[in-house]
């Protein structure tokens, strides 16, 4: 995660999409909790199992608060690719807690994570983001 916010920065820059210059806009110190936030978060998350909290309706609420508090403009994006994401793992057959701390697990058990159906999908999701991204660079 830090790789890609750090890739983030610099084509911030780069582009001079103004993702830096909104750092801070939520008060002075809000930043810095919101980095502690995202940063404990994303410990959490590191070390529980796969599928569990990293996959919750929990840990999108904590990560997204706390890039909010960070970076405002990019809440709702982080939001679209995080939902986005549990809905392809939900499509195969292992589950997630998506209401985590809760034990039952979810999937719909259409396919498996690691087979082409799976592959064939995040490839499509994944042009479709690229496509998305170039155009809205194009405005």
């Amino acid at each position: 995660m830090g790789l890609i916010a750090t890739a983030a920065l610099i084509e911030d820059h780069l582009l001079n999409a103004g993702m830096w210059s909104s750092l801070g806009s939520n008060g002075r110190y809000m930043w810095f909790i919101g980095l502690v936030a995202f940063v404990l978060t994303g410990a959490f998350a590191s070390v529980s199992n796969h599928r569990g909290f990293s996959h919750s309706l929990l840990a999108l609420v904590l990560f997204a608060g706390s890039l909010w508090l960070i970076f405002p403009a990019m809440t709702i994006p982080f939001v679209i690719t995080f939902i986005s994401h549990i809905i392809l793992d939900l499509m195969n057959k292992k589950s997630l807690r998506l209401f985590y701390p809760a034990e039952k697990g979810f999937c719909l058990g259409l396919f498996y994570a690691d087979r082409w159906a799976n592959k064939l999908i995040a490839t499509i999701g994944s042009v479709w983001l690229v496509v998305a991204v170039v155009l809205s660079l194009r405005r």
